[in-house]
């Protein structure tokens, strides 16, 4: 199962296609590609944070406190798939208090 659940993640991010009687296939991306995506999100990720640090809840931080044990727990016990999963939350909590959909 979690093999399939990070073939899925790859698949939405773009990184992976299913291909007809071959199964999912990872896309080569070159490093070329990928400098202007990280670029993007070098300018964007420090806003997402601010404006969601301006709005977040108490509520919000318990659960990203709670991603975070979760997430120290996975690693311990050696579940990958896990800990990219609480990884992802935690910003994505804070970034999702920002109100902007699209930083989300």
């Amino acid at each position: 199962m979690p093999v399939r659940q990070a073939l899925r993640r790859l698949e939405a991010a773009g990184l992976a296609e299913r291909a007809p009687r071959r199964g999912v296939i990872v896309k080569e991306i070159s490093l070329k590609e990928l400098v202007p995506v990280y670029e993007v999100r070098r300018m964007l990720e420090p806003q997402a944070a601010r404006l969601g640090s301006q709005n977040i809840s108490a509520e919000d931080c318990d659960r990203m406190q709670a991603e975070y044990d979760l997430l120290r727990t996975a690693f311990t016990e050696g579940r990958v798939v896990a800990l990219l999963d609480h990884d992802e939350a935690i910003p994505s909590i804070l970034y999702g208090a920002s109100g902007n959909p699209i930083l989300l």
